[in-house]
């Protein structure tokens, strides 16, 4: 028990939990109170309308007029118009009688013909008969409105013999007791919102959700690893630079069949120190891609980003691809932008060009930027 903020009033009260020894949200008592009052009594009245149901269809009605009973309960005639009011009463059991509005009776056949006994005049001294008149008559004028009570189902009479009893076993699996039912949600949760269960409820919702996660997750890698299978099967196989053979490749900017090949290349590579003028320079590479790119615009107005070096790129030259688009950007000479139908392949896009979300036509291999100047 501790004191803070209700939830439900938003009053600095004790709080204790909703559903007592079963733990739950914490909320004030008269939070509590107000919420317990409302989930019972509507449980209580769902079980006399399971009971009615039952004994609808023992009394010979069918399954398809509970939908029309239905109607009937929750369509008023002083609030359908004129060509809707024959659906408030399809089946004509309201006709010529009064009413029962708001008034709920939880009583069965047996149980009213055992009151009568009761409170029958004869059954009383002269200075209560007239009270138990009364009474009576108010009982009789119930018995329409209510049920008998629903009859126990009889028992199989299975064989005595044991090999009769093995021959003849029923093959439908008997309904477990009320006790080997699960537990979730308890009758206490079953009609309310998950952010309500007690503790037990909420521990077991918790869990199933996590498997559903697990199972989504699981048919999304599935998904994955089809796609990235099929995209692999249908990508071309490509040279190695080293050896000259054709191998199947993983990534789309490999250049070599294994890694004894790459090894070899860069070994066989000049070694160029850092402080060297003789190498190439960075910043030359970056001003020819520069006007490459605006070049390119001129002509096209769009490109994508992906089409502006030949496909033996390696990943770094890309990514100093990708530095100089952005200081374009950020001079204000080029727009770009994501298209939602594409996954993560941005758009280049000549300053001030109106975009009619068509693709761009493919830029041939040469028209692309050269790797080196």
């Amino acid at each position: 028990m501790a004191s803070a903020y209700c939830e439900g009033c938003g009053e600095y009260s004790f709080l204790i939990p909703l559903h007592g020894g079963k733990g739950g949200p914490l909320r004030c008592p008269l939070c509590v109170g107000a919420w317990n009052a409302e989930h019972g009594r509507r449980r209580r009245t769902g079980r006399i309308v399971i009971r009615a149901i039952k004994a609808f269809v023992q009394a010979g009605g069918g399954w398809h007029d509970i939908d029309k009973l239905k109607n009937s309960a929750l369509f008023s005639e002083a609030d359908l118009a004129i060509d809707l009011r024959d659906m408030s009463d399809p089946l004509g059991y309201m006709a010529d009688i009064a009413r029962l509005d708001g008034a709920d009776v939880d009583l069965t056949s047996e149980l009213l013909d055992d009151t009568l006994q009761l409170t029958h005049p004869d059954h009383h001294p002269p200075e209560r008969k007239e009270l138990a008149h009364r009474v009576t008559q108010g009982l009789l004028s119930l018995k329409p409105f209510v049920f008998p009570a629903p009859k126990p189902e009889p028992k199989p009479d299975y064989p005595t013999d044991a090999t009769a009893r093995r021959s003849k076993k029923p093959s439908a699996k008997p309904e477990p007791k009320p006790s080997e039912r699960p537990a979730y949600p308890c009758s206490d949760c079953a009609d309310t919102t998950p952010s309500n269960y007690s503790d037990a409820c909420s521990a077991e919702y918790d869990r199933r959700e996590q498997q559903k996660t697990d199972r989504r997750t699981a048919k999304q890698r599935a998904d994955y690893k089809r796609r990235r299978e099929r995209t692999l099967k249908r990508r071309p196989l490509r040279h190695c630079e080293e050896c000259g053979i054709e191998f199947k490749r993983t990534r789309t900017d490999a250049r070599y069949c294994s890694d004894t090949c790459r090894q070899r290349a860069h070994r066989k590579a000049p070694v160029t120190p850092k402080n060297s003028t003789t190498g190439i320079s960075t910043t030359k590479r970056d001003n020819l891609w520069q006007r490459g790119i605006l070049r390119i615009l001129a002509r096209r107005d769009v490109i994508y980003l992906n089409d502006l070096l030949p496909e033996n790129r390696t990943r770094a030259q890309y990514q100093a691809l990708c530095r100089v688009v952005a200081a374009l950007e950020d001079a204000g000479k080029i727009d770009s932008r994501f298209p939602w139908w594409q996954r993560g392949r941005k758009l280049l896009m000549r300053r001030g060009y109106k975009y009619d979300q068509d693709d761009p036509r493919p830029l041939p291999p040469r028209e692309r930027l050269r790797l080196t100047p």
